[in-house]
């Protein structure tokens, strides 16, 4: 029968016809077919978590010995009660603000008492959770399964490999629902390859041959504190309680270069000035050293990194374009890690995470990231001018302000929002990061001004970020609350000024430059940051860009192949219409290659302003013509005549 029927009246008829006849069958069936059919287990509810102490520590033992085909070998022990339970598999990950548990990648699982069986079903309405009726007299359960590393990155992100393996404790467990995370104890053991070295945040460890035995500590701390390993290891202190721990994704192992070691002790000094000191007892960098795939995240007591190996192994690069990534996963220590957004904490991880306050979380670390990165000379202050240029370019120019606020982008992390879109500048991803550094800047040039100087944002922060105690639990705030603090701090109308930012369709994202004392220009050629920005290896990709960025002359980034990486919506690129995907083969007439794009782009200034483009789309010929007599701009900031407020806030603070 065809139910794809032209007419919407004829494909409704079909569409009845065929319930019918499923209704019929049923019907004729009895209900045991109807079962056979639409299968549904029975399972009772999902415990809702209380603040209640548990039963008695889980052991959990990880063999993470198999490097070769990247499998991680888990078996716990649970203490339990006979009758109705449930097990969950961590579903929200802290720092991902998003489903990120690779559900899928978990295989094997086996659960038995007293060495007999305990069959288990999975709720089919939410899959991470598994269902068991613990037999009367049974005082403990055992679990095992398996956690199944991708073994490339077209399967996710690479958790094991012959040289080195990061793992999630988040992947490698599954916990007792109906209690806050708090309040469930792991006494956690994990078995390495014979010879290698591993690190994490959680101290006073016991190691016997290839495994190690780690303190009992809850299940909060454990999944904050993930475990790098590897066959190559360089360890060395920086400053104060912190440590940079390097693991070489390489047969032939570098060395740490003294310089960049020096540049995390100076990061770990200007953070502790700034927020008047840690919010940890101990902390470590845990940078696996690699041209690869590799974890970038945030934790109270670590960051993990990936980090390409002449960020490492070579004296420090000028201009390197991620410079504030290091000092922004570092600044989460404070800000989103210890001190949370009231709707990013979680009694446990099957709660959803909303990120109202992700402009704060991720947007004021940001802004915190690039001035920390800059004092701490991950980057000149030149440098972080030319970046901020180039953030403030980019918001000016996205189309999808005119219709989509600040707040509405926060709920960007629900969706994949990190997979690649037909037309980024329309859609607005994450813009909470970029414009949040610009909000921020606007608000700390109030307090310098309204204050003559005597206050900053940087005052601020201890008063806001730092707990009174390292490691003392976590302290969440509210809208009202930040709000409120600020108010105290230093008397201003914050409460329309945020709402007018996170609410309104278009306010000037420039502003807060221009308080600063610098003007957001276009000029005829690059800053040495946006040529170095156009060849980067850092960030979310795995090999080199070598892009053109034409974005504000033409509206659209080009590979070194031809093909179109980004179009800004409206602009000339998309009014001739190009498309991400398209290859370009041809301009004006030459064969295509970076430089010949640019100098057209130059020569249609003097000329016709036409600039002529043959090439392919989604497999089709491609004649596109665009229309620009403009010539090349690109993003720079200019002194204006106000104080020069953000010389002063990227100079290094001094005690």
């Amino acid at each position: 029968m065809n139910i794809q029927a032209s007419r919407p009246s004829a494909r409704r008829a079909a569409l009845s016809t065929a319930a019918s006849l499923l209704a019929g069958v049923l019907a004729t069936a009895g209900g045991a077919l109807a079962d056979e059919i639409l299968p549904s287990p029975a399972v009772g509810p999902i415990p809702v978590a209380k603040d209640l102490p548990y039963l008695g520590p889980i052991r959990i033992r990880v063999d993470a010995s198999d490097v070769t085909r990247g499998v991680f070998s888990v078996t716990e022990t649970i203490p339990v009660r006979p009758g109705a339970m449930v097990l969950l598999i961590p579903k929200w990950q802290q720092g991902a603000h998003s489903i990120q548990a690779p559900v899928a990648n978990i295989a094997g699982i086996q659960i038995t008492a007293d060495g007999k069986a305990v069959p288990w079903r999975r709720n089919p309405a939410e899959v991470y959770a598994i269902h068991l009726d613990v037999p009367d007299g049974v005082g403990r359960i055992d679990l095992a399964f398996d956690y199944l590393s991708p073994t490339s990155p077209e399967q996710g992100r690479v958790a094991m490999s012959p040289a080195t393996e990061v793992f999630e404790w988040s992947s490698m467990l599954l916990y007792p629902a109906g209690y806050y995370a708090r309040d469930l104890q792991f006494s956690p053991v994990v078995a390495f390859p014979h010879g290698w070295s591993s690190a994490t945040s959680l101290t006073g460890r016991v190691e016997r041959s290839d495994t190690v035995q780690y303190p009992t500590v809850d299940l909060d701390t454990l999944i904050d504190s993930p475990v790098m390993a590897g066959a190559h290891v360089s360890v060395r202190p920086v400053a104060g309680d912190a440590e940079l721990d390097v693991f070489w994704d390489q047969a032939s192992p570098s060395e740490i270069d003294p310089g960049q070691a020096a540049l995390y002790g100076r990061l770990v000094e200007q953070a502790e000035r700034l927020f008047g000191g840690g919010n940890y007892r101990h902390f470590n960098f845990l940078v696996k050293a690699t041209d690869g795939d590799g974890p970038v995240l945030e934790h109270r007591r670590s960051s993990e990194l990936r980090l390409p190996l002449s960020a490492i192994a070579q004296p420090p690069q000028p201009h390197l374009t991620t410079y504030d990534l290091v000092s922004h996963e570092y600044t989460h220590s404070w800000n989103g890690k210890s001190k949370r957004p009231y709707d990013l904490w979680q009694p446990e991880y099957s709660t959803p995470q909303q990120g109202s306050l992700l402009w704060v979380y991720e947007g004021l670390t940001e802004y915190w990231g690039i001035v920390l990165g800059a004092r701490a000379g991950f980057a000149s202050p030149q440098d972080a001018l030319d970046n901020l240029a180039e953030v403030a370019a980019k918001q000016s120019h996205e189309a999808g302000r005119q219709w989509r606020t600040l707040l509405d982008s926060t709920t960007d992390n629900a969706a994949p929002v990190r997979r690649p879109k037909p037309w980024a500048s329309y859609q607005r991803t994450e813009d909470f990061y970029y414009e949040g550094v610009l909000l921020w800047l606007q608000a700390d040039a109030i307090i310098r001004t309204s204050s003559h100087g005597r206050k900053s944002l940087e005052g601020f922060a201890p008063l806001f970020f730092r707990l009174p105690h390292a490691d003392d639990g976590v302290s969440v705030y509210t809208f009202k609350t930040l709000v409120d603090a600020l108010q105290a701090y230093s008397p201003y109308a914050w409460e329309p000024f945020f709402r007018d930012h996170l609410l309104g369709s278009s306010p000037n994202v420039t502003a807060g430059l221009e308080q600063s004392g610098y003007t957001l220009v276009y000029t005829g050629e690059p800053t040495d940051y946006h040529r170095a920005a156009e060849t980067s290896r850092f960030g979310g990709e795995n090999t080199a860009r070598r892009e053109r960025d034409l974005s504000y002359s033409i509206g659209m980034t080009v590979g070194a192949t031809g093909v179109v990486r980004d179009v800004l919506w409206g602009g000339p690129a998309f009014k001739a219409g190009l498309t991400v995907g398209t290859a370009i083969e041809t301009v004006n007439g030459k064969p295509f290659a970076p430089d010949v794009l640019v100098e057209a782009v130059r020569s249609a200034a003097a000329g016709d302003g036409r600039i002529v483009l043959d090439g392919k789309a989604i497999g089709f010929p491609k004649h596109a013509e665009i229309l620009w007599s403009g010539g090349l701009r690109y993003p720079h900031l200019q002194r204006n005549g106000g104080p020069a407020l953000l010389d002063e806030i990227l100079a290094p603070a001094t005690p």
